[in-house]
């Protein structure tokens, strides 16, 4: 109910606290995991990138198989913050994860577009994009596929994805977004496409996040 409040714009805040009430005896680790997958949402939501990082790695460290979960949410907090080396770190823990299957693969194939667009090769970042968002579409999952076009709005220069392909992912993106009423993601794409939205690359070598974890022994 938290992470569904927070994609529609509305205070999570309640629905996290009586959640944290109900795991006070739990024991359990899969819920606490729960409750941090459902603040990095939240966090990143209200563009609170960093913390939408700290969380999903905290959802991992307490429940090593949420990774495919948390760490998506993670990468995407990092590529829409402008953090290279961050998205660099969720990649090469992704990487470094025995996971399988067909989202977990887009979602990886996604943030590696993410960082070639931060890093300037935006013609390898688009043709990523691209396959990743059909990907994402032929799969069903419209909703990732709208959030994929956010983070190629927001990794990618203005000036270099005017080709009318990404004006038809943009419109897509809008009309899932809308329909899903995810109007703080909706908010989020407007302002990469103004070009207002926090899309530099910048050196976060004072980052209050901790490294992405391992899975926990």
């Amino acid at each position: 109910l938290a992470v569904l409040k927070a994609i529609m714009g509305e205070d999570p805040a309640e629905s996290l606290a009586e959640a944290a009430r109900l795991r006070v005896e739990i024991t359990d680790p899969q819920y606490e995991s729960y409750g941090h997958w459902a603040e990095a949402w939240a966090a990143l939501a209200a563009g609170r990138y960093p913390h939408a990082r700290a969380a999903a790695d905290a959802a991992v460290r307490a429940t090593g198989y949420f990774r495919p979960l948390a760490w998506p949410v993670a990468g995407r907090a990092m590529v829409w913050a402008g953090d290279v080396a961050g998205a660099r770190e969720v990649l090469a823990a992704l990487d470094g994860a025995t996971l399988r299957g067909a989202a977990i693969e887009l979602d990886r194939a996604t943030l590696d577009a993410g960082i070639a667009g931060l890093e300037g090769r935006s013609t390898e970042a688009l043709q990523g994009f691209r396959e990743a968002i059909v990907g994402f579409t032929n799969h069903g999952l419209a909703f990732d596929a709208a959030l994929a076009t956010i983070d190629l709005v927001s990794a990618v220069p203005k000036g270099e994805r005017s080709n009318a392909d990404v004006a038809e992912l943009v419109e897509a993106a809008h009309e899932t977004l809308e329909r899903l009423g995810a109007r703080p993601f909706l908010a989020r794409l407007d302002d990469a496409l103004a070009g207002s939205a926090n899309t530099e690359p910048r050196r976060r070598a004072d980052r209050a996040t901790a490294p992405v974890v391992s899975e926990p022994a």
